[in-house]
């Protein structure tokens, strides 16, 4: 900025000065006068003076404000931005605020990992070992966790190297305040299945293709899964289940290492349900789908009788139609009457 540029314009009495976003509006004893703000340049008033700086705030980052940030990193294909904080891990997506991606975490380094539609980082840590961060496009943020338990040698983790190592291999250097270790992710899909399903009966699996029937008034169905890995404990699995309606609108969604999936209270309509492994490596498995549909009730057939005018609606104008229908009335007890008698 130059010299005459950083010099403080002094509003005179009488005059008043509306600092919006992209404009000053500037009311005086003669007029009003608008001028539109160049970008990258911010007004600041105070004390009867009006300054201008070209560092301001961008209200997209206000949710970090207060934080102290360690670390800033984002794609060349996927333009989200991963800000590493004290406060935790904050995604920043183009045009939208600031979201606390991984909460309860001090962020030291944040590092691309994967960069495509979706994007995946490194995240070092103090006390919570090294994190994998997926911004997955149909569940949300999923977070793996590698720590003394599998074998670093802290829970401070400074400095991260990816190595390739040949095709899709990769080699991990992972620094900490014990020195410097190697670790090979995993890249082989874990394997899902369905183990049971459960209404009021137990499924069988062949019924999953052509889709499962729910009669009514039964609305409400168990899935359990199962997913096998070489290198992944059962209890390190994670679990997305999303469940649509027949219009493609999401019911419900969760994603936890609980492998089971509960579908209570729902409206009669065709259903989808979608389910994904992902492996402690974040390697997410091939997505198990199948449909169902919760019925409506039947609709009760009444017996209907013949419609004939109601005595009490007879005028002097339908007396005869009243009297067949007299007749006709007294023929029909009568012959329930005979019915009775012969079935006693």
């Amino acid at each position: 900025m130059s010299r005459i540029g950083k010099k403080p314009i002094v509003v005179p009495k009488g005059v008043t000065v509306k600092i919006n976003e992209d404009a000053l509006d500037i009311q005086g004893p003669k007029g009003k006068l608008t001028q539109r703000i160049p970008p990258g340049v911010a007004f600041d008033l105070a004390d009867g003076q009006l300054r201008a700086k070209t560092v301001r705030e961008d209200p997209q980052f206000a949710p970090v404000k207060g934080q102290v940030v360690r670390s800033m990193t984002r794609g060349t294909t996927n333009p989200t931005v991963w800000v590493g904080t004290s406060g935790g891990v904050f995604l920043c997506r183009p045009a939208q605020a600031c979201t606390l991606a991984v909460p309860n975490v001090d962020a030291r380094f944040v590092r691309i990992a994967i960069d495509d539609k979706f994007t995946e980082i490194w995240c070092g840590t103090r006390d919570n070992g090294l994190l994998r961060i997926r911004d997955d496009p149909s569940v949300g943020i999923v977070v793996a966790q590698l720590d003394s338990e599998q074998g670093l040698p802290s829970q401070s983790v400074f400095s991260v190297l990816p190595l390739r190592t040949g095709g899709d291999n990769e080699t991990l250097l992972i620094g900490t305040n014990r020195g410097i270790v190697r670790y090979l992710p995993g890249n082989v899909p874990p394997s899902l299945s369905v183990t049971r399903l459960v209404s009021k009966r137990v499924h069988a699996l062949s019924e999953l293709p052509a889709g499962v029937n729910l009669e009514y008034p039964q609305n409400s169905l168990l899935l359990d899964v199962t997913a096998i890995s070489s290198r992944t404990y059962p209890e390190q699995f994670q679990y997305a289940f999303t469940l649509e309606d027949s219009a493609g609108k999401q019911v419900k969604q969760k994603l936890s290492r609980d492998s089971q999936f509960t579908m209570e209270g729902l409206k009669p309509d065709k259903y989808k349900v979608t389910a994904i492994a992902f492996s402690k490596d974040l390697m997410p498995s091939q997505s198990l789908t199948f449909s169902f549909t919760v019925a409506r009730a039947s609709k009760r057939t009444r017996p209907t009788a013949t419609s004939a005018p109601s005595t009490t609606s007879c005028t002097p104008s339908s007396w005869p139609a009243c009297s067949a229908a007299r007749s006709a009335a007294s023929s029909i007890r009568s012959a329930s009457r005979c019915a009775r008698s012969v079935s006693a």
